[in-house]
């Protein structure tokens, strides 16, 4: 895809208009590979401001995490006060969350803000399967956050953690388990990263209603996946903060992020994050 590939769905917006403001509450990856760098990235690709609050400092790299800190729940409440109260959020994600401290932090806030959407990476693992969240943090996720979530993003794997099914479960079971407890209370896009076909990519999508279908892409073989369910839930956030419908939000991202794995380099031979920045990077390389 040229270039002009990622502004050709999106809507333009015309001169002098203030840009849509999107808001990434998530950890700190300092390799600059997933977490809130990649949101950042993502939303400056979709054309939109990001602002952050920043849930944890981690010490990772492309090969694990070595040290995880987490933030102080006052500060958090500080943070989400600073953006939240003072610009015009459209939409936001969280990605990962910490400790129920915390959790309860960023919950206060999203009450006093009913009405912006809101999309629901359950980060529990980050790529290297080092954990990122704990599994009391997943079960509170599970049984309080789904009635004000406009989106939940989930992974094979975050998704049977969250629906609490067997691990000798298969991925129907996974997930119609996690549709059951998300149906009549939020959206749900189970992702196909983890899924078994070794030619296709395809996402499964109910919404909250309980109407369902399918978003497929090819599978991209790369070692360069940091940050992809990171770029994929904050595409959709991003696409939803300039005005889309959810069901066109989730649509334009599965294209971009497959674009985003397509052009992904590494960054060493571990590999790297996806091209959050590919259609600048096909521009400035006269990709066609």
């Amino acid at each position: 895809m040229a270039g002009k590939g990622l502004v050709r769905y999106l809507p333009r917006m015309t001169r002098g208009d203030r840009p849509a403001i999107a808001l990434t509450i998530a950890g700190s990856d300092s390799s600059g590979c997933a977490g809130v760098q990649a949101d950042l990235r993502t939303f400056a690709a979709h054309d939109v401001h990001g602002a952050s609050v920043i849930t944890a400092l981690t010490a990772q790299h492309v090969a694990g995490v070595d040290a995880i800190g987490l933030t102080e729940p006052d500060l958090i409440r500080a943070q989400l006060s600073a953006v939240l109260d003072r610009l015009p959020v459209r939409a936001m994600k969280t990605g990962m969350l910490g400790a129920k401290p915390q959790m309860e932090a960023v919950w206060e806030a999203l009450e006093r803000h009913p009405n912006v959407p809101l999309v629901v990476d359950p980060v529990l693992h980050a790529t290297s399967g080092d954990p990122l969240t704990s599994l009391a943090s997943a079960a509170s996720l599970r049984e309080t956050w789904l009635p004000r979530i406009t989106l939940l993003t989930p992974n094979l794997d975050e998704a049977r953690t969250l629906a609490d099914v067997s691990e000798r479960a298969d991925e129907a079971e996974v997930r119609e388990a996690i549709f059951a407890i998300c149906r009549g209370k939020c959206a749900v896009v189970l992702t196909g990263g983890h899924h078994q076909d070794p030619g296709r990519c395809s996402d499964h999508v109910q919404l909250a209603n309980g109407v369902r279908f399918m978003v497929d892409g090819p599978r991209i073989e790369t070692r360069s996946s940091r940050g992809t369910g990171c770029t994929f839930s904050a595409a959709i956030t991003a696409n939803l903060a300039r005005g889309f419908t959810l069901d066109a939000a989730i649509r334009s991202a599965k294209r971009y992020i497959t674009e985003a794995l397509r052009h992904a380099r590494p960054l060493v031979a571990a590999g790297g994050p996806v091209a959050q920045l590919w259609a600048q990077q096909t521009t400035s390389t006269g990709d066609a």
